[in-house]
């Protein structure tokens, strides 16, 4: 057996006090952490998964982006902490989203890969593309099964925090799927969902792109993704397409949530851990096995 966890949107905060905010989007995230996103994204309930994620003997950790909440230097620098003692007995997968190219000069640095760039396997196919240079990359893992992270995250305007599946990360992730055995199994993560719930100024451009491809690779059994703060997990293979995993907001001091995933032979079984208010603690509620 071997497991998974799946952690997502940490909006991890810092307040800006330059003035050269107001030159770009920050100024409204600033706003946005004052009145309303501090009081519901606790660093607190981060700190203790790394003891949890020692007592589930967990092999990797995927997390599907926005780990900060105005792509500031600060808030990665924070980040970076919190990762490097989950690091010392897990192997990390990062992927951006929105909130990690929040501004246009972190989208165009690259903020983000000075911080979280994943190290690259032996294997050749792991080799071939970079998610900071592809928008795209891929880990063998154990048991023949695959990761492929997609980064599709934008600066955007004022009210808008949509992603893009370009041409471009079309046209790699068709070649990435091609050299991956038929017979070898993948899970793919993308900050944003593939099917949009909450309107087009926060979904996926050219989502339909990529559903497409996904239908013709039966290979791609997990869809791993955050952006909606709503834990769900859907399994649409009836409709050719795999099994969809929802985090949620791990951070939210509420509604916090992330899957445990374990793999054993031809079957996975997923928990959720919620977040407990009341008591300050993470606990496992509801587990479902799937046969793949």
């Amino acid at each position: 057996m071997w497991k998974i966890a799946h952690i997502s949107d940490l909006h991890i905060s810092k307040i800006s006090l330059s003035l050269s905010q107001f030159f770009s989007k920050r100024w409204i995230g600033n706003v946005n952490l004052l009145l309303l996103r501090k009081k519901i994204f606790k660093i607190q309930q981060l700190l203790l998964l790394s003891e949890i994620f020692k007592k589930e003997n967990i092999d990797y950790i995927i997390v599907s982006g926005d780990i900060t909440c105005t792509s500031f230097k600060k808030e990665f620098e924070i980040a970076q902490q919190l990762f490097q003692e989950m690091e010392k007995t897990s192997k990390i997968f990062f992927i951006p989203g929105n909130h990690d190219h929040y501004t246009k000069t972190a989208h165009k640095n690259k903020t983000f890969y000075k911080y979280f760039e994943n190290k690259k396997g032996k294997n050749e196919i792991e080799k071939i593309f970079c998610l900071k240079k592809d928008k795209i990359e891929a880990h063998l893992l154990k048991n023949r099964w695959w990761y492929v992270g997609l980064d599709t995250a934008l600066a955007t305007h004022l009210l808008s925090s949509r992603g893009l599946f370009s041409e471009i990360l079309e046209k790699n992730l068709i070649s990435l799927l091609k050299r991956i055995p038929s017979d070898e199994n993948i899970i793919l993560v993308n900050h944003f969902p593939l099917i949009a719930s909450e309107g087009t100024l926060k979904s996926l451009k050219r989502a339909k792109k990529l559903e497409a491809i996904i239908k013709k690779h039966t290979n791609i059994k997990l869809f791993l993704h955050g952006h909606t703060h709503k834990h769900k997990i859907t399994d649409l293979r009836k409709k050719n397409l795999p099994i969809i995993l929802d985090s949620g907001s791990t951070a939210h001091n509420n509604l916090g949530k992330w899957n445990l995933l374990e793999f054993n032979e031809n079957r996975v079984n997923i928990s959720i851990y919620d977040w407990e208010k009341k008591t300050n603690k993470w606990k496992k509620s509801i587990s479902e096995i799937f046969m793949l």
